[in-house]
């Protein structure tokens, strides 16, 4: 009896699940928030989500962590704290404000504990990404307040030498981000034992790296040559090759901001008319509207996508039922091959739960 209810429990499940697609490839989930609006900034790949979110009645954001359905706050030093990326052991990176928002620190959270992770002996600090093993990247002042990339690895800051930010590190070391050139202006580049190459841009003056997959793929943003006002577009840079993944439509900015192993690209741009953000995901050369990836009755408007991981499952920020900044994770649901798979080996299943139960009534 146990396993015959199993069965049909396993097909009103995939009946349910085959009523929603409804030409949709993924299903999108409100992660709620702290008792304000909320941001999603980072993706393990174990599906859990990292951000900030704001609570009721205090003007001061706090960094989350959001893993089997729960939202939990990840506490501060005193101010404000956002968390900006997480490795699959849980250790989750960010920035914690000192108490009165009077300086900025990056800190680490691990084993339910936040540590601060120091400065290069100036007033402020930021994490902004971390690796499989632990090591943290980010950016930290000098005494004479300039702003230095950094490595913390095994308890120690390093300073990597050069005015900029350290934006990501991949499982084996390889740091990318943007440094100051000559002109004022930065460029995007990719560290790597000491080693630093300079990634360029698409004619105009900055560009930034923002994350790295580990096939050394990386993506991020970098200024256009020409027209009458600064454009950006998403971006990215393998094997020494820079390609311009484009806009939504016009020529308005656009930013890549993550990157899994299979080389699927997710983040925003810009739309015209009217002109407003969109998340994306970039996958076989094309650049797509997320927004017409899911269910048109969901009531959500995706804005930002900040992060993929390897199963395919993107976090970021949008609009849910007219509630702005809104938190979300979407999941890819099985193409129909998977279901018709499924639902043969649930047939499977009851056809042998009939069988028993006939011999038990033949008894």
């Amino acid at each position: 009896m146990k396993r015959f209810s199993l069965c049909l429990t396993l097909l009103l499940v995939l009946w349910s699940a085959a009523g929603k697609v409804s030409g949709a490839t993924y299903d999108i989930l409100d992660l709620g928030s702290l008792g304000g609006s909320s941001w999603a900034c980072g993706i393990n790949d174990r599906g859990e989500v990292v951000g900030y979110s704001y609570l009721v009645g205090d003007p001061d954001f706090h960094a989350f962590l959001w893993s089997n359905g729960r939202m939990t706050d990840l506490g501060t030093l005193g101010g404000s704290s956002s968390a900006s990326g997480i490795n699959d052991r849980e250790e989750v990176v960010g920035q914690g404000n000192l108490p009165g928002n009077t300086g900025c620190r990056a800190v680490l959270w691990s084993n339910g504990q936040l540590t601060d992770l120091g400065t290069l002996g100036g007033p402020d600090s930021s994490a902004t990404g971390i690796n499989a093993s632990g090591q943290v990247v980010g950016y930290a002042d000098l005494p004479d307040t300039s702003s230095h990339a950094f490595l913390w690895s095994n308890g120690q800051m390093t300073d990597l030498g050069f005015a900029g930010i350290a934006d990501a590190i991949s499982a084996s070391g390889e740091i990318v981000g943007c440094a100051d050139v000559p002109g004022g202006t930065s460029h995007a580049f990719h560290w790597s034992s000491g080693h630093m190459t300079d990634l360029g841009t698409l004619g105009g003056p900055n560009s930034r790296a923002l994350r790295i997959n580990a096939n050394g793929e990386v993506v991020g943003w970098a200024d256009v040559l020409g027209g009458t006002s600064r454009r950006s577009h998403a971006v990215l840079w393998t094997n020494g090759q820079m390609t311009d993944l484009g806009t939504l439509g016009g020529d308005p900015d656009s930013v890549a901001s993550a990157i899994n192993n299979s080389g699927k690209i997710v983040g925003y741009s810009y739309t015209v008319n009217p002109y407003r953000a969109r998340g994306f995901l970039y996958s076989g050369g094309q650049m797509i509207d997320l927004n017409t990836l899911i269910d048109p009755a969901s009531g959500w408007t995706v804005q930002d996508a900040c992060g993929i991981n390897d199963s395919g499952q993107i976090a970021g920020r949008g609009s849910h039922n007219g509630e702005a900044n809104s938190a979300f994770l979407m999941t890819p649901i099985p193409e129909p091959s998977t279901f018709a798979l499924l639902a043969m080996a649930a047939a499977g299943l009851l056809a042998y739960g009939l069988r028993r139960r006939g011999r038990k009534n033949e008894r």
